[in-house]
């Protein structure tokens, strides 16, 4: 859960709730998508569960509850995932990153703050891509980057760029993964917009 300001009356409400307390705005008519126009500074590390663990992953019946794509060192800030093939699998209770049978990155949805995807045209948007990261998450001292990640535009493969915004564990801070697909993310997006509506009702 985190805290955002209301589109309409600019005062704090949970992101999960159905609507603003103070103007009943319908803040469950926004996306998850939205929470990346929130600065840094007004994110504040979540109280977790003491169970992280994610569940079994959900069935792929309708090709959402799995995307493949590329992780590529040089655009991400996180490590210990290798460069290469990956595959994000939606669970019952959160998002894993895994290689074959290897799993390199377990987030809890409680960890999550954000799904968002970019075209290739809107990567080369810096604005853009600032909004779907939280609060810049890779501005400060590694605006580079973010420089960098505009600017890869023509050497790219992939069409759709997959951003997961989340709470890092060991830092306690918001941060980023980028993840490059050929195909669009937005189904996969919706599925666990819906998983977590539906978990939240």
């Amino acid at each position: 859960m985190a805290l955002i300001n209301c589109p309409d009356c600019d005062r704090q409400v949970s992101d999960r709730a159905n609507a603003c307390p103070q103007c009943g705005f319908p803040i469950s008519q926004l996306s998850l998508m939205a929470i990346g126009q929130i600065s840094t500074e007004e994110l504040k590390f979540p109280d977790l569960p003491t169970d992280l663990s994610i569940g079994t992953q959900l069935v792929n019946w309708f090709y959402n509850a799995y995307i493949k794509g590329t992780f590529d060192p040089q655009k991400n800030i996180v490590k210990g995932i290798p460069e290469g093939s990956i595959n994000v699998t939606l669970h019952k209770k959160g998002i894993a990153i895994n290689r074959y049978f290897e799993n390199l990155l377990k987030l809890h949805d409680s960890q999550i703050i954000s799904l968002k995807y970019l075209s290739d045209k809107e990567l080369r948007d810096k604005s853009a891509l600032g909004r779907a990261i939280v609060g810049g998450v890779l501005l400060g001292p590694l605006g580079a980057v973010l420089g960098g990640l505009s600017g890869v535009g023509q050497e790219t493969r992939s069409k759709y760029h997959l951003i997961i915004n989340y709470w890092s564990i060991g830092t306690k801070e918001p941060t980023a993964i980028i993840i490059d697909c050929k195909d669009t993310p937005q189904l996969f997006i919706e599925r666990f917009e819906k998983r977590i509506k539906k978990d939240n009702s």
